[in-house]
């Protein structure tokens, strides 16, 4: 098995895991927030538009260039997922297109180095790119997780 096939694979696994929890939640506290935290339609959304992010960092093999705007424009396009269903159809959507770029990447360009100026710089080479949004996924699942169990939702989903 190619490492992009395991990658791929752990991506959509993660997605259908983050979607099925953040269903759990009842509609009526899809913005619920505790305090220092982000609600699930939140999280959602941000998941909605990750490819914006992804998909030029695979395809480029490096950071792409942000506008000063950057952040502004992904708020403004997240803003644009005004409920969980709209979330997840563009999570599925864009994850989509995130990991047939995974699937297609060439195995001899895994190790090729790429510098992500996230918190405060990160050295990584691209396998660990490829592996990105899988982790990103599981991150937001975490905090859903947690999300139900401040609700009262001990149950695992």
């Amino acid at each position: 098995m190619r490492i992009q096939d395991w990658i791929v694979g752990r991506t959509q696994r993660a997605l259908d895991d983050l979607c099925r929890n953040a269903r759990e939640i009842p509609a009526d506290k899809m913005d619920f927030a505790p305090p220092g935290t982000r609600s699930v339609l939140s999280q959602m959304q941000e998941i909605a538009v990750a490819d914006q992010l992804y998909v030029p960092l695979i395809q480029l093999q490096k950071m792409p260039d942000m506008p000063m705007d950057f952040k502004e424009n992904i708020q403004s396009m997240m803003a644009q997922y005004a409920d969980l269903g709209a979330s997840e159809t563009a999570a599925r959507l864009g994850t989509g297109k995130i990991c047939q770029l995974i699937i297609d990447f060439p195995d001899a360009a895994l190790e090729t180095p790429i510098f992500l100026p996230f918190g405060g710089g990160l050295d990584m080479q691209m396998v660990d790119v490829l592996g990105l949004h899988y982790w990103n996924l599981t991150y937001h699942l975490g905090q859903i997780c947690q999300i139900q169990m401040i609700l009262g939702d001990p149950k695992m989903h």
